[in-house]
């Protein structure tokens, strides 16, 4: 099949979904086979321990839509998408969760509005089956990674998204390591909208998510795709000074004393804040390859 004559690929990372891959093939394939479109489904399995690939494998075997890629390891969400984007073949591409919490039904409202000219269509949960303390955190995490990223989104928290061709090229071009889609996106330049879908819980399997993966999915964003930590520990660095010339000049030794203590923090501070980006420039200087797929099932 040639490579223009398919109009969506939707990519999807799976990890150890086995539970919910048949109900998710079902009503993608409904959902799209209404759009009276060529379409390709791309499925990622990063690293399952489960059948996920078995299971891949003999659905591209009875359906020709079907390609799926195995990672030789649990590399992540973002380089199982970022596997997907590569290898989609479509004029346009569709990002969504394996676990049927974003709703399959939704994608032709994203592309409806990528069909106006957007570049990026991002779903945006309206109503989320989780707790009060789950959506307060959210929510800081949304305003942070706005002011970090330059991108107003409501919810940054959604795989649910549509992409044009031009944004996967340019996408598929940038050879960084932690990728974050959302920032690199702004950084092309695309025109963003976005539009309500909705949400379910989780009926099958188990949230992959926990707070190691989010935090370390938030420190790349943050020395990725801005310097804000080393300003910030510039700026406090400035203000201790500050108060330790003052308390000097005013002869406060006791509080100087506490002062030289906070300057201390304050340094050790700057070294982690410096040491994370030498880290990240470190791991860019390996070239290792993002992702690495041991086996696929395509269409030659």
């Amino acid at each position: 099949m040639e490579t223009n004559a398919i109009d969506y690929s939707i990519v999807v990372p799976l990890f150890n979904e086995e539970a919910n891959i048949q109900e998710l093939y079902r009503r993608l394939t409904d959902t799209m086979g209404g759009l009276k479109k060529e379409y390709e489904l791309i499925f990622v399995d990063d690293g399952s321990g489960d059948k996920t690939f078995e299971m891949l494998k003999r659905l591209h075997e009875s359906d020709r839509h079907v390609a799926a890629f195995r990672l030789s390891r649990n590399f992540g969400q973002h380089p199982a998408a970022a596997c997907g984007l590569y290898n989609a073949r479509g004029r346009a591409a569709v990002t969504l969760d394996g676990d049927l919490q974003n709703l399959p039904e939704d994608i032709p409202k994203l592309i409806s509005k990528l069909e106006e000219g957007y570049d990026v269509v991002a779903g945006y949960r309206e109503e989320r089956d989780v707790t009060l303390a789950r959506r307060i955190g959210s929510r800081m995490v949304n305003i942070l990674i706005s002011r970090l990223t330059g991108v107003k989104l409501r919810d940054y928290g959604c795989m649910l998204r549509a992409y044009s061709r031009f944004i996967v090229d340019s996408l598929n071009k940038c050879g960084e390591h932690a990728t974050y889609i959302t920032a690199l996106t702004a950084w092309v330049g695309g025109r963003v909208t976005e539009v309500p879908i909705g949400h379910s819980s989780r009926k099958k399997g188990k949230s992959k998510y926990n707070f190691k993966k989010l935090a370390r999915l938030y420190l790349n964003i943050l020395t990725g795709f801005s310097d804000i930590p080393l300003k910030l520990v510039m700026f406090a660095g400035v203000v201790i000074s500050l108060f330790g010339t003052l308390s000097m000049l005013l002869g406060k030794c006791d509080f100087s004393i506490s002062l030289v203590i906070l300057a201390c923090g304050i340094q050790l501070i700057a070294l982690g804040a410096v040491g994370a980006y030498v880290s990240r420039i470190y791991i860019e200087v390996q070239n290792r390859p993002y992702y690495v797929v041991k086996e696929r099932a395509v269409n030659d």
